[in-house]
């Protein structure tokens, strides 16, 4: 059970209020916040108060929390499903990517938040009707809610064997596109981030110094992949200079490949472009993920 104390979640939406951002990066910053709590299945919670607005201290059960296991983002006609992950409620009961759920159990959805506090509502093993948009059709899905499982399981579940697209990003230095195709032949440590995001902030000295014991060895490179804008990116790096690549995944496609829901996240890749190992975080988690990207660049 997870519980965010002392904040709700328009508190946390209401954080990247004061961030001077564009429109298109506030806009992802909060797809990131309303996807992050989607994918796993849970709305933050204030903790109990006394009547003196005091925190009470102590242990406090929750309500068990039920999950879709789906990335949610506001769409044309009501909730766009942006990505669903294998082996989940969404996908046993036929939801799709490019679905738009327009009601649960008659009531008409618009926002992301509202399809999260419905199913929360609902609870774990209760059976739940959608009713989705499909190319301008009209679907009843339904299927039972079940207990959101471990975070990290389910993002290697959904990256660890695949291989890495084929498709375009942008080099955030240049504005220049590059394909992933490229980096086949070498080994890949890469770091989903965002400027916003503090614990990927601290993660960049230690990568830009990785990058620099690496001199000499071509066959490991360090990227880091944002969906942010270009103008937003190159002001970080004015400013950090990395000794490792910026990407902009600009149309979302590498993040929704591989279902990033919650950052930092980092993948290992292998010269062939399959996906060894994934984690979530920085401190021990990044240096372990560092030891993966050696071990797995030596290895013939």
């Amino acid at each position: 059970m997870t519980i965010i104390e002392g904040k709700s979640l328009v508190q946390y939406i209401h954080m990247f209020e004061n961030v001077k951002l564009s429109a298109k990066s506030h806009r992802v910053c909060l797809t990131f916040v309303l996807a992050f709590f989607s994918f796993l299945g849970f709305v933050p919670q204030l903790k109990a108060q006394s009547s003196s607005q005091e925190n009470v201290e102590g242990y406090r059960a929750v309500q068990a929390r039920p999950w879709l296991g789906v990335a949610i983002d506001t769409g044309k006609k009501g909730v766009l499903i942006k990505n669903v992950l294998p082996g989940t409620p969404a996908q046993s009961g036929g939801l799709a990517s490019g679905d738009e759920i327009l009601s649960i159990e008659g009531t008409v959805v618009k926002k992301p938040e509202q399809v999260m506090t419905l199913i929360q509502n609902k609870g774990v093993g209760s059976s739940v009707s959608l009713i989705v948009d499909r190319g301008g059709k009209e679907l009843t899905k339904t299927f039972k809610l079940v207990l959101k499982p471990d975070e990290l399981e389910l993002v290697r579940k959904q990256t660890v064997g695949k291989k890495l697209p084929q498709i375009d990003v942008v080099d955030a230095s240049n504005g220049k596109k590059v394909n992933l195709k490229s980096f086949l032949g070498k080994t890949l440590l890469i770091e989903f981030w965002a400027t916003w995001c503090p614990a990927c902030r601290e993660s960049h000295p230690r990568l830009s110094n990785f990058v620099e014991q690496l001199k000499g060895k071509g066959s490991l490179e360090v990227l880091a992949v944002t969906t942010e804008e270009q103008s937003v990116v190159a002001s970080y790096i004015n400013k950090l200079k990395p000794k490792f690549q910026v990407l902009i995944d600009s149309t979302e496609s590498l993040h929704q490949s591989f279902g990033v829901s919650s950052i930092p996240m980092i993948i290992v890749v292998d010269k062939a472009g399959l996906v060894r190992y994934a984690t979530i975080g920085g401190g021990e988690n990044l240096e372990e993920s560092i030891k993966q990207a050696i071990m797995f660049s030596e290895s013939r």
